[in-house]
């Protein structure tokens, strides 16, 4: 797993197990049915869901591609006993957990506490969670320990302008901002008067079991284990995705998904979001991606009705709404723009070009905004050997990992971020060698983490902006043009490391 990731990029299970007929296809023993078995002992799976309604039986229809859902896979199952095996049963969406934090097996009751969570960079509104004095310091370069987590072992791990995490007890945790009420209805009566942002970590009741957690600049979305979304936070722009006129919905508020598909990956920018169905569509709501997106209805495929409707409409969507975009595998937000990989492995970009972020090979003068998802035309086009396999979207910068491990960078270059030497503001995507391959890639508001994997280690480099501290080198920087190693605590190793807009939460071990 890479410790940048959000979540497996690709996902398959266990093959080398004895009863695992194909990817998507499991035989248990009524042995193994009882106890909850997967298939096979090193399969994480955490959550059976029920079949979406009108799902085709499994021997009537080709099994659906796990590889394109992050954490997450079509599933079909049949048991057998004595008598001989039942039938398959309908494909259903199974979630996985990712691998614990700091656990020292491979399975969550194997696991063992250990792991320290880390914060360092601008300590605005909390959100570093290490109390008031850190607030009153205003930048806090060390990494230093966040306090309530020695013993608690962590599956997610998330920040944006705040924090949160999800222990593997799924149990949900926020600092940086403040707790939602509990109750949907209190939304419409949320006022224009300040809420409470938390200092420290504080656990945020839920009525359901928590599988991920993500963190924009003002919205917290969650992910449950059933694949429904919710969300709370300021609703500028309906950046919660929530039809209401309240400038904050303080309330954990469920999202209206269309055709109530689960969702299986989020991601959040400034006013908007985007969210991944576990169908591979694409959906946003929100605004600050142009003025206009093209939109999709799930309902009326035919052509001769769809020609009715409009082609795009304006992207402030009070709720999620379909794009039209190709079957989708990863997705992305950035401060103002957004970006999709497909299953061909192309990657499609739109919303904000001020510096190039879109890497379409145009100029701010020759395209300010992207107003619907195009092509970039550099990954999975047609004579393009390079894929893209991981997208990773900062302020107004984007960084593209290829499936050969190859990574990319493109946008605002003037603090670094690019790490391309220079300060050359960059139109298209731009090869930035490392001294291995690149396993993962983190932007945040002005700076970029890269995972590499070398013949010496693994190791954990970073460029740009370090005035607020977000380095990781202890001291404030002005900026870092090219990728130096970021050095853990001694006697330790990066877990995980999550680049918020001006901050960082690690996990070491």
């Amino acid at each position: 797993m890479s410790i940048l990731s959000p979540g497996f990029e690709s996902l398959e299970l266990p093959t080398g197990a004895a009863d695992v007929d194909s990817a998507c296809r499991i035989e248990l023993t009524a042995e193994e049915a009882a106890c909850g078995g997967s298939g096979g002992k090193d399969a994480n799976c955490a959550y059976l869901l029920q079949s979406l309604p009108g799902m085709p039986a499994a021997e009537d229809r080709p099994l659906l591609d796990c590889q394109r859902l992050p954490r997450a896979c079509w599933v079909s199952v049949r048991a057998a006993n004595e008598e001989g095996w039942a039938e398959w049963s309908r494909p259903s969406l199974a979630f996985f957990q990712d691998q614990v934090f700091g656990e020292g097996g491979n399975s969550v009751e194997e696991a063992k506490p250990g792991a320290r969570l880390l914060s360092w960079g601008a300590s605005e509104d909390g959100r570093l969670g290490r109390g008031l004095e850190a607030i009153s310091r205003g930048v806090c370069a060390e990494p230093e320990v966040v306090p309530g987590f020695d013993a608690c072992r962590l599956t997610s791990l998330a920040s944006g302008a705040h924090s949160a995490a999800v222990s593997c007890a799924d149990l949900l945790y926020v600092w940086g901002t403040f707790l939602a009420e509990e109750s949907p209805e209190e939304c419409s009566a949320a006022g224009e008067e300040e809420v409470d942002m938390l200092a420290e970590p504080m656990a945020q009741p839920t009525p359901f079991a928590v599988h991920d957690v993500r963190c924009g600049r003002f919205v917290t979305t969650v992910l449950t284990a059933e694949g429904s979304l919710y969300a709370w936070g300021a609703n500028e722009g309906h950046g919660c995705g929530v039809p209401t006129d309240a400038p904050v919905v303080k309330a954990l508020t469920p999202l209206k998904v269309p055709g109530k598909v689960p969702v299986v990956q989020v991601a959040l920018g400034e006013f908007h979001g985007l969210a991944l169905t576990a169908e591979g569509r694409l959906l946003g709501w929100g605004e600050a991606q142009g003025p206009e997106v093209g939109f999709a209805s799930m309902a009326l495929e035919d052509p001769k009705i769809r020609s009715h409707l409009p082609s795009s409409i304006s992207l402030k969507q009070p709720q999620p709404r379909l794009l039209d975009m190709p079957l989708v595998k990863a997705i992305a937000a950035g401060g103002y723009h957004s970006a999709a990989i497909t299953e061909d492995g192309m990657l499609w970009t739109w919303g904000s070009n001020s510096y190039g972020q879109l890497g379409l090979g145009c100029s701010q003068k020759e395209l300010l905004e992207a107003n619907s998802p195009r092509p970039v035309h550099f990954f999975g086009h047609e004579g393009r050997a390079s894929k893209a396999a991981k997208v990773s979207l900062g302020g107004i910068h984007s960084a593209v990992v290829d499936e050969e491990g190859a990574l990319f960078t493109f946008g605002d270059n003037r603090r670094g971020q690019c790490g391309q030497g220079s300060l050359t503001i960059l139109d298209q995507p731009t090869a930035l060698p490392l001294p291995g391959r690149c396993a993962g890639v983190g932007c945040g508001g002005f700076f970029t983490f890269f995972e590499v994997e070398s013949q010496s280690g693994p190791s954990l480099m970073v460029s740009g902006w370090g005035k607020e501290g977000c380095l990781g080198f202890g001291m404030p920087c002005k900026r870092l043009l090219q990728p130096r190693e970021v050095k853990p605590p001694q006697g330790t190793r990066w877990l995980c490391v999550r680049a918020g807009v001006a901050h960082v939460t690690a996990l070491v071990q």
